[in-house]
Parts: C-alpha cells; sequence; structure tokens
C-alpha cells in the first residue's frame, strides 16, 4: 500500500511539474502544534511539507516549526489568520470552548470512526462545511491534514472502569470530552500543549493523559510514568487535524497550486492513517514488555459518555442558533446523518476480532 501511494505522489509530481514549470515559487512558514520528530510530526507535518515540494517541483517551499517556536500552541489559529505565520497544522479542538463548531471538527465521544469520518470529510460535504465555515469565521483557508486511529481514553496513573472512577480525576484532554468530563462525571480537566504533558505526569501535576492512540502515545513515553492503559477511546473515535493557510496567502496562489495542496493534504490524510494503523499494532508490544496494563471501560459508562456528550453538543448548538451563528447545528446535523447512515448499514461488515 505504501508504494501504491508512492506512485501517485510519482505521478502528480510529474503532471504539476510538467504544468506549472514557470509558476510563482512559494516559500511559507508552518507553525505546528508538535514537537519536532515525533511521530505525528513525521508522518503528518514533514511528510506533507516534503510531498508538497515534490510535487511542485521545489517551487513551493513549506517550513514547518515545532511546538511553540513562532507562536504558542493556542494561538495558531488567530496568527495565522493575521499572518503572523502562513500557515498552521493544528486541532480544531483548541478553539471548542470559544465555538463548540469546532468540537465537532475534532471528533468528539460518540462521534464517527476514523474510515466514516473521512468518508463524510471528502464524500458527505464535510470538507465543503469546513473550508467555508473557516473563512466566514475565522479568515482562513482549510482543510484536513492527517488523521489518527481511535486514541486511549488515557494513559492513567489509576485504573478506571466505572463513572465512580472519573470524579475527580485530573486528565489533559482537549474538545468536548474535556467539557462534558469536569461538567457530567465530576472531572478536574486541564488542556495543556503537548510539550508540558510528560513532566505534568510526572510530577503528578495530573492523573491521566488523554493524547492519541497506541502508536502515537509511545514515543511521548507517558507510559514509562503511568502504569494503566485505559480502552476504548469512546471520546475520541478519531484524531482529524486541520492545516490552515492565511487567506490573503492563500488567494494569492494560481489554481493549479491550491489544487496541488488540496490533493498533498488528502494523500497525506490517508497515509497518515495508514501509518497510525500500522504504528498501533507494532507499539502493542512494547506496553505489555513495559508491564503495562489494559483496563477496559464498562460499557455502562461508555454508553453514558456517548449520551451525555451528544446532549451537550445539542445543547450548545441551540444556545449558538439562538446568538446567531448556525454553524454548531448544520455541522452537527451533517455528521450525525452521515454517521447514521453508515451505523444502521454497519451489519453488512465485517469486523476484526479475537
Amino acid at each position: 500500500m505504501g508504494r501504491f501511494f508512492g506512485s501517485i505522489a510519482l505521478v502528480l509530481a510529474l503532471t504539476f511539474g510538467a504544468v506549472s514549470a514557470q509558476a510563482q515559487e512559494v516559500k511559507w512558514r508552518l507553525q505546528s502544534i508538535i514537537p519536532v520528530n515525533t511521530f505525528f510530526w513525521t508522518e503528518m507535518v514533514k511528510k506533507y511539507t516534503d510531498q508538497v515540494l515534490l510535487l511542485s517541483g521545489g517551487r513551493i517551499d513549506i517550513t514547518p516549526f515545532g511546538v511553540g517556536e513562532i507562536v504558542p500552541a493556542f494561538q495558531v489559529h488567530p496568527e495565522v489568520a493575521k499572518g503572523t505565520v502562513d500557515a498552521g497544522w493544528t486541532s480544531a479542538a483548541f478553539l471548542a470552548n470559544a465555538d463548540p463548531t469546532n468540537a465537532i471538527l475534532s471528533d468528539f465521544p460518540g462521534g464517527p470512526s476514523p474510515e466514516t469520518y473521512m468518508h463524510w470529510y471528502y464524500n458527505g460535504g464535510g470538507k465543503e462545511l469546513h473550508q467555508q465555515y473557516r473563512k466566514e469565521v475565522l479568515g482562513v483557508h482549510a482543510m484536513l491534514l492527517g488523521i489518527g486511529t481511535t486514541e486511549f481514553f488515557a494513559v492513567s496513573t489509576k485504573p478506571i472502569r466505572t463513572k465512580d472512577d472519573l470524579k475527580g480525576l485530573k486528565l489533559r484532554t482537549t474538545g468536548a470530552w474535556a467539557t462534558v468530563m469536569k461538567e457530567s462525571f465530576g472531572g478536574s480537566t486541564v488542556v495543556m500543549p503537548s510539550g508540558e504533558i510528560f513532566s505534568a505526569l510526572e510530577r503528578k501535576v495530573i492523573d491521566a493523559v488523554d493524547w492519541a492512540g497506541p502508536g502515537g502515545n509511545l514515543g511521548m513515553g507517558f507510559h514509562k510514568v503511568a502504569k494503566y492503559l485505559i480502552v476504548p477511546g469512546v471520546h475520541q473515535p478519531s484524531s482529524p487535524v486541520e492545516l490552515i493557510i492565511n487567506l490573503d496567502k492563500w488567494n494569492a496562489l494560481s489554481d493549479a497550486d491550491k489544487q496541488l495542496l488540496e490533493l498533498a493534504a488528502q494523500l497525506t490524510t490517508f497515509q497518515s492513517y495508514m501509518a497510525t494503523g500500522q504504528a498501533d499494532q507494532a507499539a502493542m508490544p512494547e506496553y505489555r514488555n513495559n508491564g503495562n496494563e489494559f483496563v477496559t471501560l464498562d460499557p455502562a459508562l461508555q454508553a453514558e459518555i456517548k449520551a451525555e456528550t451528544l446532549k451537550w453538543l445539542q445543547a450548545r448548538a441551540t444556545e449558538q442558533s439562538e446568538k446567531g451563528n448556525p454553524w454548531t447545528q448544520r455541522m452537527l446535523d451533517s455528521i450525525l446523518t452521515y454517521q447514521a447512515t453508515w451505523a444502521g448499514n454497519g451489519f453488512t461488515r465485517a469486523w476484526d476480532a479475537e
């Protein structure tokens, strides 16, 4: 499969190289929310900038920067809009408190699987909604740039099985779950950038961390200071992240270069999903050899998390509509309708299970 996508990249490179040999040169700075040389940096951020360089025949040179190198992680969206940096790789979850529409874009407890999310995004109208929303509300161009597999519910210093185990739990998380965990389950949630998490967990400033799936977590080392790996990640069925581009910079591009950047993002998203899945499988023996213990959430708690989140999202959508913001309800209706179709036809699928 890797050779297949490599062949696609080569064909695209030859095609775009032929049609744009005389086109403009572009040099941008891209601020990411991830440390340099970590898993997601390699498989999403750097892979994208390398593929854009290849596809453009060296004309479009986007230099990526690690978390906090130019602007802080939580300021990527507004700073790209202002033009402090040309582009940013970030999570919509960081804006969930300001506008819950972002909690939907970053996926949510009970939301779609990565496969369903990608189908919704590319074939079910999600991309058009995402780009229109970002342009209208934030003044940037946006596209999906990477999606991860289902996350660990938490890497934790304490076992978590039931609703009672969530009470008072100090958890690093983001998005809708950060609020639902606090309001409906009595947890103590904190949002912090990636570079601060390990130290906080090691010093017991937090009890647990919600970060990624098995592969993405491994390189962060959380399992070395927290014994328990809580599954399944009902709070984050998939982990979509976005590329945002300053609107003036985007509008200055030729149509061919815009298409090139979009296709490179879609290619990187598919590649990152497969890379994440492969890394998940490779990581499992590492956790077992390290002596980590897998703990499964009670099915009743899983169901309650989904129900409470959907209740919270609908309440926020109604509030936003009353304030004149139709986007939360519009996005929620779109993704839930699409997800329901896939769930309703799930009996036709064969799933891997022991």
